[in-house]
């Protein structure tokens, strides 16, 4: 069942009701992300129920990032309010609940719920593009010789773009981007943007082709019978969530070739978390680790989330992880975490495929 089949039910379960006794209207706020097409919204299918003037359904969509969501609740940038109905003083009251915590001037309020559900969307298809765009970016520097540190600075110079988003990783990770870009390229579809459709896809089939080609580039530099330490586990840094993460598509890749064992350690995603996300048999070759250096002792290491404690891992226990590490020994950094390479004697360094 759908989250709107869901909600659907509940509702119409409290509207069916004929002996329900109304004291006041009734105030439901949807959070998610919910179909934007006007013939099968929320509004229209309990318009028929109950009492259903008593009714208000605001739209409020999210812009929160998972493990920053308190933070982000306590001080946003902006919260959008948007009304199914006209003529109701709903988003006024909203906007007065919000305002013994948030700063009124970044209370916004929007007559139409499509065009609030069609920003959130688009909201995240920016940073899916933006992000997909420096992956194009390092991929380009390698090909003419160029160094993408000396690219991205030229970027951030430019102060009407965002300098979170000029990195390149492999892929996107979130959940929120990759289902928000999926429903963008559905919805050109459904009114036959085709072209458009395009766009969107070509960003998802991008975030997929980056990531395969750091596996190709891994098994390619150590060729089978290895051991690979694989540092970062969740979809980004600071949380445990995993849906969508980069980190279990190119760990299935990997172990897809014959003779590559994998070590894995994140310091917040659990060893059962990590080991549901694999077949039995390819669990077999994957051992969790319980600390950072408990992923020593192979001949590649592959960074893919861009935790603070694996930069400094790389730099104050540089000496030790080289003697460590088995020869020939390879480290991909794909979160741009080694500033020096000296010292990283007879250790192979690449930055998502390019060597430095």
């Amino acid at each position: 069942m759908t989250w709107t089949s869901r909600t659907l039910m509940m509702l119409s379960r409290a509207y069916s009701n004929q002996s329900i006794e109304y004291t006041g209207r009734k105030y439901v706020a949807i959070k998610s992300t919910v179909p934007v097409d006007y013939k099968s919204n929320i509004a229209n299918h309990i318009r028929g129920f109950n009492n259903a003037r008593h009714l208000s359904v605001i739209t409020n969509p999210e812009f929160f990032s998972v493990g920053t969501a308190v933070q982000d609740l306590l001080h946003p940038q902006k919260v959008v309010l948007g009304d199914f109905y006209e003529g109701h003083n709903s988003l006024i009251l909203f906007k007065d609940l919000y305002a013994g915590v948030v700063n009124v001037d970044n209370i916004e309020i929007i007559g139409s719920q499509s065009s609030v559900q069609i920003g959130k969307l688009l909201s995240n298809a920016v940073l899916a593009a933006q992000l997909t765009l420096m992956n194009i970016g390092s991929t380009l520097c390698e090909k003419v010789g160029s160094n993408f540190d000396d690219v991205r600075s030229t970027i951030t110079a430019n102060s009407r773009l965002n300098q979170d988003f000029i990195n390149s990783r492999p892929g996107y990770g979130s959940m929120g981007l990759t289902k928000d870009i999926d429903y963008l390229a559905y919805l050109c579809e459904y009114v036959g943007m085709t072209n458009e459709k395009k766009f969107f896809t070509m960003i998802s089939e991008m975030r997929r082709r980056m990531m395969d080609e750091l596996v190709q580039t891994v098994s390619h530099m150590i060729g089978g019978s290895l051991n690979i330490a694989i540092y970062g586990f969740s979809n980004k840094v600071d949380l445990d969530d995993i849906r969508e993460s980069p980190a279990i598509y190119i760990c299935r890749s990997l172990l897809k070739i014959n003779g590559i064992r994998l070590k894995i350690f994140d310091p917040l995603v659990s060893e059962n978390t990590i080991l549901k996300c694999f077949a039995p048999r390819e669990r077999n070759r994957i051992l969790v680790a319980d600390n950072i250096e408990g992923a020593w002792d192979v001949e590649a290491m592959v960074f893919l989330v861009e935790w603070p404690m694996f930069a400094t891992m790389l730099e104050e226990q540089r000496d030790e992880l080289v003697i460590t590490m088995r020869r020939p020994a390879f480290i991909f950094d794909c979160c741009d975490l080694i500033v020096d390479v000296n010292g990283f004697d007879h250790i192979q360094i690449y930055r998502l495929g390019t060597p430095i």
